[in-house]
């Protein structure tokens, strides 16, 4: 039979409730005591991590400028001082530039076969008018290949006539066009701090993964051509002259247009007809004809051959040998399969024959379709750029108004 509890039997059972209770509670203020000082110590931590990493900074107050935003981009990223400025006037044809009150430092664009060092993308350029500035009789006093933030780089002291100039050039991304940006910094300032400045922003080069995926017709116009209907874009930078002429063709349409420096221009037209003129192709430039014979026809070499996505038509650029077989000039214009598509020995003439532009009253196809013309220089032969040698007229394919040409070519589709 049950026996009634007693005090003691109470007191036991309470003694031994508590005693859990107890370890709980001791339990819970240890754990909330080292909660806090967890807490507080990685708060700490992550503050003195932050002030130590802003501490450390070499850059920190310095400004970004990325070149996405002229055609084509290169797509570099670098950082300069706030106290400088980031130029991309008044050098437009050549590049841009980074100046302070007291130093500049000039920035040259190329596009070249992404297989050439960045050392061989200075030698492409030095001494020609791709790089303004530079001579052919500038002495390399020392130099260095290196990689910048994954980028093949080149570094060089140059002794010139003016002083000793300083330049880094970074090859960067592969572009759409299978080019490769090869950006040129130069220097002439000579005080250490600038020189440190200068490095100091060479260090920080990047380029944008994706710069080959930016629009390079962002913002740009159309032509179309009222009687061959071909389309094609031009920079908004550019001048556009119209006329109502071409050749001796009554109301054909033509189109002059000109980069912002005039030094690079293009020219349309859509019929073509009564063009003179012989040369023979048997004899290389500079060879004397004999008597009665035609002299030669300069000598077209092609350096670049890209099918259009929205014509049966090729942009082709390149350099052509003149009649004398010492001078050079750069070359681009469309062609068709049957024309200056490999090198050869030609007359010059860039034209293509028409799709939509007929001879005959009114249109009418009574005697087949004109000639059209899409070229760069104001004439049928597509030459640009002064005279020179075969490096300089290759160099001048590489500057930035050159590479626009080559886009508004590019752009032509019916």
């Amino acid at each position: 039979m049950p026996q009634p509890a007693t005090a003691k039997h109470y007191r036991k059972l309470l003694l031994w409730t508590m005693i859990p209770l107890a370890i709980l509670a001791v339990g819970a203020i240890s754990f909330a005591g080292y909660k806090y000082y967890q807490d507080r110590h990685v708060k700490g931590s992550t503050a003195a991590s932050s002030q130590q990493a802003k501490a450390t900074d070499p850059y920190a107050g310095w400004k970004t400028y990325t070149d996405d935003a002229t055609t084509p981009p290169s797509g570099i990223s670098i950082k300069y001082p706030s106290d400088w400025q980031v130029n991309t006037t008044g050098t437009k044809s050549y590049g841009w530039s980074i100046t302070s009150a007291t130093a500049s430092i000039t920035v040259n664009d190329l596009f070249l076969d992404p297989s050439k060092a960045a050392r061989q993308g200075w030698e492409f350029c030095a001494g020609t008018d791709a790089c303004p500035g530079t001579s052919a009789d500038d002495k390399t006093v020392s130099s260095s290949e290196s990689s910048i933030n994954g980028f093949n780089a080149y570094t060089a002291a140059i002794q010139s006539s003016n002083g000793t100039y300083h330049v880094t050039v970074i090859r960067g991304n592969t572009q759409s066009d299978g080019t490769a940006p090869y950006v040129m910094f130069t220097t002439y300032s000579t005080d250490q701090a600038t020189l440190s400045t200068f490095a100091k922003i060479m260090a920080s080069a990047t380029f944008k993964s994706d710069a080959s995926s930016v629009d390079p017709y962002a913002g740009w116009k159309t032509y179309t051509s009222q009687t061959e209907k071909l389309s094609f874009k031009y920079p908004s930078a550019w001048s556009a002259t119209q006329s109502s002429d071409s050749t001796q063709v009554d109301g054909a349409d033509s189109l002059t247009l000109k980069s912002p420096t005039g030094a690079v221009s293009v020219q349309w037209y859509s019929s073509v007809e009564g063009i003179g003129g012989a040369c023979s192709t048997y004899i290389m430039p500079g060879t004397t004809p004999k008597p009665d014979d035609l002299g030669p026809c300069p000598y077209f070499y092609v350096l670049d051959k890209q099918k259009l996505t929205g014509a049966n038509l090729y942009y082709v650029d390149g350099v052509v040998e003149q009649s004398d077989g010492k001078t050079y000039q750069a070359w681009c214009g469309l062609q068709a399969s049957d024309g200056i598509i490999q090198n050869e020995s030609n007359i010059g003439y860039m034209l293509f024959t028409a799709k939509n532009t007929f001879a005959g009253t009114n249109n009418a196809n009574t005697s087949g379709p004109y000639q059209a013309e899409l070229a760069c220089g104001g004439g049928f032969g597509g030459t640009i750029g002064s005279l020179g040698t075969k490096a300089q007229a290759t160099a001048f394919l590489a500057t930035p108004e050159m590479q626009q040409a080559k886009l508004i070519l590019l752009s032509a589709s019916y």
